[in-house]
């Protein structure tokens, strides 16, 4: 998610998966350079994560529509959905369907 969203070139989407932000302060010296404010992001995470905990990853998500807001860009192509029962090294098939889902979305076919 760091580097998605602080990388100059432009992506057509960012898929974070039970993470969170772990260099926040760093984030918003990037964000004049970055391609990728408006880019949407779509974050998953399990309720069941033990490594990386779910209120770490909402926290991680408030923070970068803060980061937005802050910086006069809206948050409305930014989405965060959490699962049921999903640990930290598991993938639900809900889960992948939403995350394949968004890339068809936003990835043209070939």
């Amino acid at each position: 998610m760091y580097l998605g969203l602080s990388h100059e070139k432009k992506f057509a989407g960012i898929v974070a998966m039970s993470t969170y932000l772990y260099q926040r302060d760093q984030l918003a010296d990037l964000v004049s350079r970055s391609g990728n404010l408006e880019t949407p992001l779509f974050m998953t995470h399990g309720n069941a994560d033990q490594i990386v905990i779910p209120e770490r990853g909402r926290g991680s998500f408030e923070a970068v529509k803060m980061l937005l807001s802050d910086n006069g860009k809206e948050n409305g192509h930014l989405q965060f959905k959490e699962y049921n029962r999903m640990g930290h090294n598991d993938l639900t098939s809900e889960c992948l369907r939403d995350v394949v889902e968004f890339i068809k979305q936003r990835v043209p076919p070939t």
